[in-house]
């Protein structure tokens, strides 16, 4: 079991959760978009940057570290 990726699949979740969190404090449209269909959130991302910079770098991180993950295997 590689604890690496495991580790990087919490931290994009916590990334997406917190980008949804923020789509809904914008509007219940956005919220519902990023909840129910996923690719939602890119475009939210794309048009709101200045509240998702941080939720991006979370996944980000987290997508590193699954990458890395597989490498070392």
């Amino acid at each position: 079991m590689n604890y690496l990726a495991i580790i990087g699949f919490f931290i994009s979740g916590l990334g997406l959760l917190v980008v949804t969190v923020k789509a809904f404090k914008t509007s219940v449209a956005w919220g519902l978009g990023c909840l129910l269909v996923p690719p939602v959130i890119f475009p939210y991302m794309l048009v709101h940057p200045k509240e998702s910079v941080k939720p991006f770098l979370l996944i980000s991180f987290g997508m590193a570290l699954i990458v890395l993950s597989g490498s070392s295997s």
